[in-house]
């Protein structure tokens, strides 16, 4: 199972990717003002990385919060555009964290 996990809700973002519950690549970025323009040139940058499509993951996670007010509002919509141009499963956890990326990965 591949999943693509990402956390916004600081001003330290962090992607990673997974695969069969190891981390493969993680990426880690900090921003100010421009997280929203960020976030997508970052996902894109690790699967070409991987050279992963889109297609091939399972499952993304999202972390939802606690955080910031911005990163909050940047990673569920984000989240959302994924479900609706893709059509892939999503889960969501208060962080992408080891025990959130276990939870997401089995259930």
């Amino acid at each position: 199972m591949n999943l693509l996990c990402f956390d916004t809700t600081s001003r330290d973002a962090s992607i990673a990717v997974l695969r069969d519950d190891e981390i493969v690549l993680e990426y880690n970025f900090s921003s100010r003002d421009d997280l929203s323009a960020m976030l997508i040139p970052s996902l894109e940058f690790l699967l070409r990385s991987l050279g992963v499509k889109v297609a091939q993951i399972d499952l993304f996670g999202v972390s939802v919060g606690p955080g910031l007010f911005t990163g909050i509002r940047v990673g569920p919509p984000t989240r959302m555009t994924f479900e609706t141009s893709f059509g892939v499963s999503f889960a969501s956890d208060s962080a992408c964290s080891t025990g959130s990326i276990h939870r997401f990965t089995m259930g």
